[in-house]
């Protein structure tokens, strides 16, 4: 898809191709899969930007038409029918979860563009999430300031968090790699026998070695970026020491290295970096509404949280977290935009995680993403994920707090994510029941287009009762 987009050069269309503004990072995943859950990428409206402001939301907004297999009360059978933006129920189809049945989508998309992605893994977190936004160039508020994207993929027990900052660049800076497609991140995408073995070891056997498999997922990302180390390298290094070691010899530096740390290129090179052949992890996750002026403080506060709650469970000898906090940024979902046939605003996505509340202040704009990721198994990571859970619905109001769909939320301990019968028939419906259209209706409207529940399963079930 992302790659007819930026091929693309009908004639009157534009010279360069199109793209999305933002996308989510792995590029795998269908377009069905990706407007499902409202995919969304990393970005916000910055200094001197001419980015439109209303695409900064998910990609499950840029939807103009769509079509779908739904159940006729005429007929009495379920028929394709073409559904439009500007129609009463489109909004419904929009992150529907798999609930109903989609087809064939219209979506609308923009020139295509350069980005410059640059690569950092000597910044603190200490600065990056101070509780001052003023504090340097360097904390999120500051870089959302200046460049409008930016994300950063903390490892536990480190210091330095592996930050990114892409910038609109038109043409290359002559200190930067051309890109050649997508995917940049080699390192990241073919995990070694060694490496399976290790993380096998911490889920199963020894937990107390996650402060140091933290540790050796910063130093791999860190000399791969600088060049230190290839991918081929770095597979050599470790198959070599498999048989009798699990020490690894870095001490040969080729004489021609891949920086990796500042890339160029058509937007999407940069922004899709995770393949399948990625570590397979679960994750929580959660994107909270707030206005742009609280992004640095809400970030901080919730350091703290994590940074204590990994202290306080390491005392206990529990170490759940054995991936890394993620966190990106991006606006809520605007659609003065949109090319709809009437030319009328239409509704946003019913429950997408950025649609916002008429109970919000008006100064709310910004949804910040958090993701804790670990590996399947993880001694105790349920019950860390449910009390990060609970400290977020208790600090911040409920229709400003949103489960993010394609990950885990909704958390017992023994049961693990979608278990919590409190969070799936009570909180989420009450973060929509104040949005343009309420969860209730969403979920009427649902079954009226699929009565025979052909599209649902036992978790969707609880959640849509």
């Amino acid at each position: 898809m992302y790659r007819f987009l930026s091929d693309n050069r009908t004639p009157g269309g534009a010279s360069q191709g199109y793209a999305f503004q933002n996308t989510p990072a792995p590029g795998d995943i269908t377009i069905a899969g990706i407007l499902a859950i409202n995919g969304h990428g990393t970005g916000v409206e910055y200094n001197n930007s001419n980015e439109d402001p209303n695409f900064h939301g998910s990609l499950s907004n840029t939807v103009l038409s769509l079509r779908a297999i739904v159940y006729n009360r005429g007929t009495g059978k379920y028929e394709a029918k073409t559904f439009h933006r500007d129609e009463e129920d489109t909004d419904v189809f929009l992150t529907h979860m798999g609930r109903l049945l989609i087809t064939e989508v219209t979506l609308q998309a923009v020139p295509n563009f350069n980005l410059r992605c640059r690569s950092y893994t000597n910044v603190s977190w200490k600065e990056l999430f101070h509780e001052n936004a003023n504090n340097s160039a360097l904390t999120v508020a500051s870089i959302l300031d200046r460049y409008g994207r930016m994300e950063t993929i903390w490892f536990p027990f480190t210091e330095y968090p592996w930050l990114k900052i892409w910038e609109n660049s038109p043409t290359k800076p002559p200190e930067s790699k051309a890109t050649t497609g997508p995917y940049n991140y080699a390192f990241a995408d073919q995990i070694p026998v060694i490496g399976s073995r290790l993380i096998k070891a911490i889920v199963n056997d020894s937990p107390n070695l996650v402060p140091s498999f933290g540790q050796f997922q910063y130093c791999l990302v860190d000399l791969a970026l600088d060049g230190k180390l290839t991918s081929v390298e770095l597979k050599n290094a470790m198959s070599k020491n498999d048989a009798d070691s699990s020490e690894l010899d870095l001490s040969t530096t080729p004489a021609s290295v891949i920086r990796l740390n500042d890339l160029w290129g058509p937007a999407w090179h940069t922004l899709l970096y995770v393949k399948k052949s990625t570590l397979r992890v679960t994750a929580n996750g959660y994107a909270i509404h707030l206005p742009r002026a609280d992004v640095q403080k809400m970030i901080h506060d919730f350091v703290q949280k994590y940074q204590s709650l990994a202290k306080e469970y390491a005392q206990r000898g529990l170490y759940p977290m054995a991936g890394p906090m993620e966190i990106r940024v991006t606006g809520l979902e605007e659609t003065g935009s949109l090319k709809t046939r009437n030319g009328q605003k239409p509704k946003p996505p019913a429950i997408s995680a950025l649609t916002k509340s008429s109970t919000s202040d008006s100064k709310v704009d910004t949804a910040v993403w958090l993701d804790l990721l670990t590996l399947p198994g993880a001694p105790a990571s349920n019950a860390l994920y449910r009390e990060i859970e609970q400290w977020l619905y208790d600090r911040y109001p409920t229709a400003e707090m949103r489960s993010e769909w394609s990950k885990g939320w909704g958390y017992t301990d023994d049961k693990g994510p979608w278990t919590d019968s409190d969070i799936l028939r009570t909180k989420i419906p009450a973060s929509f029941a104040k949005t343009p259209r309420s969860f209730a209706s969403t979920v009427r409207i649902m079954q009226e287009y699929d009565p025979m529940n052909l599209y649902s399963n036992a978790m969707l079930d609880e959640l849509l009762q």
